[in-house]
């Protein structure tokens, strides 16, 4: 079975407490964005069948979304060593 780092799980978590994944890199995370627009990330929950963003905090130390669903919720750091990955798949079930 290959290592998906697309993919999360969140199975098992309170909907009030953020789940840290692999952190994408500073770089990346403002790729794409256009001028005035603020960055995000595109998550795609497989328990509910919908897409939704993840846009960056306040202080630019994360992104943070929450499943149109169930509503818990998932973060992503901003840090060295992460991912360019600009999509993922959350599953909370």
């Amino acid at each position: 079975m290959t290592d998906r780092q697309d993919i999360v799980e969140l199975s098992g978590r309170e909907p009030s407490n953020p789940r840290s994944t692999t952190p994408p890199t500073r770089d990346a995370a403002d790729a794409g964005a256009n001028a005035g627009e603020r960055p995000f990330l595109r998550l795609w929950f497989a328990c509910s069948s919908q897409y939704t963003r993840a846009y960056k905090s306040d202080d630019a130390g994360a992104y943070v979304g929450r499943c149109p669903t169930c509503h818990k919720c998932i973060r992503f750091p901003v840090g060295q060593g992460g991912t360019s990955q600009r999509s993922f798949t959350v599953s909370c079930q």
